[in-house]
């Protein structure tokens, strides 16, 4: 890990990879010289390895075994690197942990999980696999901007904000649009579940902040308890697309839909 890398370096790296000697990985650190030493002394102090450069009193050529740190893996990509298994000394890590700032602590305590995904056949271990990559994308953005109430209760509590806004006279039709839309979610939800959907949309909305419809038992309940949460950045996104979209729809002088209705003999 470095601040550059030269070209013939790399191409000494290249080489040894091609020819399988000593598989290397070369990652340029990112940030200014005091982060990029913090950085450094972080992962020196996970791995058990000794801090090199300039700056530190070792010269390369001073450089032995004993000077390397140890991990189970290491990989990288454009934006991220991940080492996994540090072997460093654990009441050095102990000590640092007790006496650093929040980044630094979420730096050094941090852990990584495998997950291995399989099926019996390549179509299910697809699905699975995406099953996986979903809900890894709802986590991280769940921890971006928080969880809202899921089956669309979310949505259905901003309906009253909505039509209570006061706008111009020309925009009214296009608040009550967004007010309706903002319910049509639960509605469907509800309707597709064959329950009475204005009756369970009442209900809800008469409940708490966090009571909504459970389409698996058909009654209502408390949405956090029973996992049935979105991330708050998936909604939000979900929203603004529609509007975009709307606003296409809008300004299109033609479009072509599907009526349902079957054609004539």
């Amino acid at each position: 890990m470095c601040e550059d890398l030269s070209t013939d370096a790399l191409a000494v790296l290249v080489v040894n990879r091609l020819r399988g000697t000593a598989p290397g990985l070369a990652v340029r650190m990112p940030g200014t010289p005091t982060e990029r030493r913090a950085w450094l002394e972080d992962l020196a102090l996970v791995t058990g390895a000794t801090l090199l450069g300039y700056g530190t009193g070792i010269a390369p050529t001073a450089v032995t075994s004993a000077h390397l740190g140890r991990a189970v893996r290491a990989c990288a990509n454009a934006e991220v690197t991940t080492v996994t298994g540090g072997g460093g000394r654990t009441e050095q890590v102990r000590a640092a942990l007790a006496d650093c700032d929040d980044d630094r602590r979420a730096r050094l305590a941090g852990r990584v999980a495998v997950l291995r995904v399989g099926g019996p056949a390549g179509p299910e271990r697809e699905a699975r696999r995406a099953q996986v990559e979903d809900a890894l994308g709802a986590t991280q953005a769940a921890l971006e901007e928080g969880l809202v109430p899921g089956g669309g209760a979310g949505l259905l509590r901003l309906v009253d904000a909505v039509s209570a806004l006061d706008v111009r006279p020309l925009d009214r039709p296009g608040r009550d649009a967004v007010a309706a839309a903002l319910a049509a979610p639960a509605w469907w939800i509800a309707a597709n579940a064959g329950a009475d959907a204005a009756s369970v949309l009442q209900r809800v909305r008469a409940g708490g902040e966090w009571t909504g419809f459970d389409a698996l038992s058909g009654g209502l309940v408390e949405l956090d308890r029973a996992g049935i949460v979105d991330p708050a950045k998936v909604v939000r996104c979900a929203l603004l697309h529609a509007g975009s979209l709307a606003s296409v729809v809008l300004t299109t002088d033609a479009l072509v839909v599907d009526d349902g209705e079957k054609p004539a003999a």
